[in-house]
């Protein structure tokens, strides 16, 4: 491929990704991926198999771009609140995160993706690295790790009611200032039940380990009873 072949194929690329993380994956047709690289119409079909190849390679440098935000928000946490950095990792890990409006677009985004063959794959993959991240997230601050589908299933449930203006735990409306807050209470609703911290666990373990003990030691102690 020639330079400037080289040069058209990345405009394509790059026009693809701003309408895909703009108005999502209905956005991405030939004639406005054409339009947005100021490129002939022909040349999506020369240099791509179809609108879903392209398609596939603009959710890729998107996903790519947004774990690698998250990525260096898990890397970079501080002294912010364990909570907060899981919230940001799942929903938006951007600097201003999770920022109302960004997370209502990519919820949308993410279900239209979801019915599209073509995108699936990609999908699958960015799933599985965000479900690794918020993983380290909680075993950072000492959280069992073996549920976190069902804790992520049931934040996304939770979410979806909050973005929908909703508080799940009051049954009143939320405006966009509660929405931040609420998003992390969502972490904390569920928590104990689907990532119990395990630290606890094994302190409890150990006090009860250490009673019985105690108690084995206190009956091994005393004299044999009088035939």
């Amino acid at each position: 491929m020639t330079g400037r072949g080289e040069q058209r194929r990345a405009a394509l690329v790059q026009a693809a990704t701003t309408l895909l993380g703009g108005a999502g994956p209905t956005a991405v047709t030939a004639r406005a991926v054409a339009a947005q690289a100021r490129v002939p119409l022909a040349a999506v079909s020369y240099y791509f198999d179809g609108v879903d190849d392209l398609l596939g390679e603009a959710a890729e440098r998107l996903f790519e771009a947004y774990l690698g935000e998250a990525t260096a928000l898990v890397r970079d946490a501080g002294g912010r609140p364990w909570e907060e950095t899981l919230v940001r990792v799942w929903l938006d890990p951007s600097v201003d995160g999770p920022e109302p409006g960004r997370v209502r677009s990519t919820v949308q985004q993410l279900l239209a993706a979801a019915g599209m063959a073509s995108l699936r794959p990609a999908l699958q993959r960015w799933d599985d690295a965000l479900v690794r991240l918020v993983e380290e997230v909680l075993r950072q601050a000492g959280r069992d790790t073996s549920r976190t589908r069902v804790l992520l299933a049931a934040l996304d449930g939770l979410s979806l009611a909050r973005l929908g203006g909703i508080d799940v735990s009051r049954g009143r409306q939320l405006d966009d200032g509660d929405l931040r807050a609420s998003l992390v209470a969502d972490v904390r609703l569920v928590l104990d039940d689907l990532a119990p911290n395990v630290r606890v666990e094994r302190s409890g373990v150990a006090r009860a380990t250490d009673v019985a003990q105690k108690s084995l030691a206190v009956g091994s102690s005393r004299p044999d009873s009088p035939t």
